[in-house]
């Protein structure tokens, strides 16, 4: 299961990318919505939760989240760097208390053989 870094670049990739370039603002817009919906979107495939659950898990309204993933807005260029910052933080927490509890496991298990 991959979080937010690698989708974090991705988008920060397809936000700069043909900087320098004249492009019709409407080609612009429509490059801007589709980049800022497949990121969205994937960071939401990511966790495995449909968009209600997402909605939730990152504190952003239904509507909106639902929005963003059909192409109808675009989210400020914070909220996906934000969302794949919490992410990666709640991913890290887990293996952290992965860790810890395998590791008072194994301490457990050697004291009970010194009984």
């Amino acid at each position: 299961m991959e979080f937010g870094k690698p989708l974090l670049v991705e988008y920060d990739q397809r936000t700069n990318q043909g900087e320098g370039k004249s492009k019709t603002t409407s080609k612009k817009k429509e490059e801007e919505i589709s980049g800022a919906a497949a990121i969205i979107r994937r960071l939401r495939e990511s966790t495995g939760e449909n968009r209600i659950q997402f909605a939730e898990h990152v504190g952003i309204p239904v509507r909106t989240i639902d929005d963003w993933e059909n192409g109808r807005r675009v989210p400020p260029d914070y909220i996906p760097r934000m969302i794949a910052y919490q992410l990666e933080l709640e991913k890290l927490k887990a293996e952290i208390l992965e860790a810890k509890q395998a590791e008072a496991m194994e301490i457990l298990c050697k004291d009970q053989n010194f009984i």
